[in-house]
């Protein structure tokens, strides 16, 4: 994977917020990848979710109460669906996930049984991969109450071109410029894409 900008550079980049407000994201890669025969199954992101409600809680634990005003926790693909497992373990209520491009979530996974204040998806149209990954999985953005932002072409932004969050080539969703990147990083820092 190719990094074209740290994420400090995007989040700058794209929203203004007050300098007394405090957040944090989390995109977590602590957890072994599925092969494509093993995305269907739960496995892997039942393990790596595990672990990230530990790095979650202890956010909290690790501050005595004076934690960020807002923490997010972001899934690309297989992650969303280790994000959504660890987000209904935590002892302390996340106030976003997002996924975007998600391969899909187990079709018992409802939002209200996750200990989050909100859910945002998004998946561009391109994103061939999502959609394969998806087989036998439920799709985000169809489940009730979830908030689906686009990643398409928007003003003087660009549309996600494929499933990589950072290619060397086209329009991630991570990539400077991207709709997907503006959004997120607004939820980061206000709670809503604008």
């Amino acid at each position: 994977m190719r990094r074209s900008a740290p994420p400090t550079a995007w989040y700058a980049e794209r929203c203004d917020s007050p300098p007394s407000s405090t957040f944090a994201f989390v995109s977590w890669f602590g957890y072994r990848a599925p092969a494509a025969i093993e995305v269907p199954s739960q496995q892997r992101a039942v393990a790596g979710g595990a672990e990230l409600t530990s790095f979650l809680d202890g956010v909290r634990d690790s501050r005595n109460g004076n934690g960020p005003r807002r923490l997010t926790v972001l899934g690309h693909s297989y992650g969303s669906a280790v994000a959504v497992e660890a987000t209904a373990q935590t002892r302390y209520r996340i106030d976003a996930v997002v996924t975007y491009g998600s391969v899909g979530l187990t079709d018992d996974t409802k939002p209200e049984h996750l200990n989050v204040g909100e859910v945002f998806a998004t998946e561009g149209e391109q994103d061939h991969t999502a959609r394969f990954g998806r087989i036998g999985r439920t799709d985000p953005r169809a489940l009730p109450s979830v908030h689906v932002f686009s990643a398409e072409a928007g003003p003087e932004t660009n549309a996600v071109t494929g499933h990589d969050m950072y290619p060397p080539r086209g329009v991630g969703y991570l990539s400077p410029g991207a709709t997907s990147q503006r959004h997120i990083a607004e939820i980061i820092a206000t709670g809503r894409p604008e």
